[in-house]
């Protein structure tokens, strides 16, 4: 995590170094509960997933739960997650 930048931003020496050290064809799966005070309430999650777009990532998903917070894994819905993810992997480990 050293490598990439401290927060994804918008300006183009972030996006340049981000094309050099993500695999553009590597698939990436960002969740985040709707109200993680620490992501701005799906805010930062939702700038992570559009600068990554912006980098050149292809293969980019997004998943916000409304209601949980920061743990969304101890939250009342962590089997809805947790079926979430391992959905995801198993797709993009077939493709």
């Amino acid at each position: 995590h050293r490598d990439l930048p401290s927060f994804p931003t918008r300006r183009s020496s972030d996006l340049a170094i981000m094309r050099g050290k993500i695999p553009a064809d590597l698939p990436l799966f960002l969740v985040s509960g709707g109200d993680d005070p620490v992501g701005g309430l799906g805010k930062g999650v939702k700038k992570a997933y559009d600068f990554y777009h912006k980098a050149g990532i292809k293969n980019v998903t997004m998943n916000l739960y409304p209601g949980d917070r920061h743990e969304i894994l101890s939250e009342l819905d962590y089997e809805q997650v947790e079926e979430d993810i391992l959905l995801w992997m198993e797709e993009k480990l077939c493709e």
